[in-house]
């Protein structure tokens, strides 16, 4: 049951967009372009949502994420951007939780 980007669309406000996103098994890499300053708000909703399509998915109700900070990393250059996709959405078949399967469901952990 992949995490659609229809689902996502009443996040993706005027102020911020949802550029790449790679779910992994315990986390996600994100590119999110936020031109007005909403990104804490953003990334609420998005950790709420992915939260409870993650439970759901794997039939669990208790709480999803740690309490751990959320790493941000401002991306300045366009290159930067480019570059940080790239890294998101080969990280799973990089860091070898995917046989490298072009649907995402064949994870290794």
């Amino acid at each position: 049951m992949p995490l659609s980007t229809a689902s996502l669309s009443p996040l993706a406000r005027p102020a911020s967009a949802l550029s790449a996103l790679a779910p992994c098994p315990t986390h996600y890499h994100a590119v999110v372009v936020d031109n007005c300053g909403r990104l804490p708000q953003f990334l609420e909703h998005l950790h709420k949502l992915y939260a409870k399509h993650q439970n759901v998915l794997r039939g669990r109700w208790e709480a999803f994420w740690a309490s751990e900070q959320t790493s941000v990393v401002e991306l300045v250059k366009p290159d930067d951007v480019l570059a940080k996709m790239i890294y998101a959405i080969t990280n799973p078949v990089a860091g070898h939780l995917s046989k490298g399967s072009i649907t995402g469901q064949e994870w290794n952990r």
